[in-house]
């Protein structure tokens, strides 16, 4: 029994703190958003990027390659009886006992946080069928006249507009976006995001932003904002897309406006086919070199399309689920309706300002 508890004990002292926090944060998100998304957080997210941010190099990545010999090394020594099967057992627990509570403890509580429909006071509900033909025309406007070739792509001042970006939408909604260093890192093994599909990914082991090498310009300023968006707590995706879309539209650079622009049309597009009748009335409004570029990026995509991809797929709708993204990876577009809502409060706002009455 004394050894029972003895072997217990350092497990329970890793994850106790966590299963606490677990406790008290999913029983109130405003508990969450202040305690943690407010106060530790910033405070955690500093002191890893000031460690870890400087590094050009993917620490995360090279912590996983790490982790292959020594599984070899350990089966070796279970083959050659040097090591029981109790303790292989103990040392595999308490592998994951430290991953899990370093997950919460440095990120992965902002699953818990407030939705930002209710930190900036707008609907939750989905956009009906005339919101999404209002926000399809202006969008399809609003690429038409963004379009641009992308020429001299520059990916140190794309992130430096990026970041300037950040600064004017964190005051335009009043909301807190800490502070650290957020340059993308470089990844040994680049081809596992294009095996998997994979634009991008944050790493919440040491904060570190990660960015798919082989991005064609169009795609690269969103999706480094939205990475960007999750190092600074941002765990839903939707809510990650949608604070992207404002920093690269906000800015003056033109990369950044017609890459937000063009990523926000497609995911609208995809919304209204089979649900509005007059779909190919707004189809046909679109530039002809847009369209040309929806080719590009599917054709660059369906290359890399395979089973690989298809497990990525389903493992991370699971992951997202586990951690209370219900719609699990169909998050990645409600941004639509988060932009939607926010933009009529604006207006809304705007007309009483003027002293205009709503609409009845």
């Amino acid at each position: 029994m004394k050894t029972l508890i003895k072997t217990v004990r350092p497990l329970l002292f890793i994850t106790a703190p966590v299963f606490f926090g677990l406790l008290i944060f999913s029983r109130s998100a405003e508990i969450t958003e202040k305690i943690y998304a407010e106060f530790l957080y910033p405070g955690i997210t500093r002191i890893m990027t000031f460690f870890f941010g400087w590094i050009p190099f993917s620490i995360s990545e090279l912590l996983v390659i790490s982790l292959i010999p020594a599984l070899v090394f350990l089966l070796f020594q279970i083959f050659r009886k040097k090591i029981t099967l109790w303790r292989t057992v103990y040392l595999f627990l308490f592998s994951l006992s430290v991953i899990f509570s370093w997950f919460y403890l440095s990120w992965g509580f902002n699953y818990l946080r407030q939705p930002m429909t209710q930190r900036l006071a707008i609907s939750p509900s989905a956009a009906d069928s005339s919101l999404i033909k209002k926000a399809l025309q202006e969008e399809i406007i609003q690429a038409n006249a963004a379009y641009i070739v992308y020429k001299n792509f520059n990916k140190n001042k794309i992130e430096a507009e990026i970041e300037k970006g950040y600064s004017i939408v964190g005051k335009e909604l009043g909301l807190l976006l800490p502070v650290g260093i957020r340059q993308p890192k470089k990844m040994f093994v680049h081809a596992i995001l294009n095996r998997t599909m994979t634009s991008g990914i944050f790493s919440p082991f040491f904060h570190e932003v990660h960015v798919n090498e082989e991005l064609l310009p169009i795609e690269y300023p969103f999706i480094l904002a939205h990475e960007k968006a999750h190092q600074m707590g941002i765990a839903n995706e939707a809510e990650a897309n949608f604070l992207a879309y404002l920093v690269c539209t906000f800015s003056d650079n033109p990369a950044l406006n017609y890459s937000a622009s063009f990523n926000h049309l497609g995911k609208l597009l995809r919304r209204a086919y089979g649900t509005i009748a007059d779909y190919g009335f707004y189809r046909k409004q679109i530039r002809p070199e847009i369209n040309a570029d929806f080719k590009r990026v599917r054709k660059h995509w369906l290359k890399h399309a395979g089973l690989v991809a298809d497990f990525s797929h389903k493992a991370y709708d699971k992951y997202l689920k586990a951690n209370r993204i219900k719609e699990g990876v169909k998050n990645y577009a409600g941004d639509i309706d988060l932009l939607i809502w926010w933009k009529l409060k604006k207006e809304a706002g705007k007309n009483r300002k003027a002293g205009i009455a709503p609409a009845r």
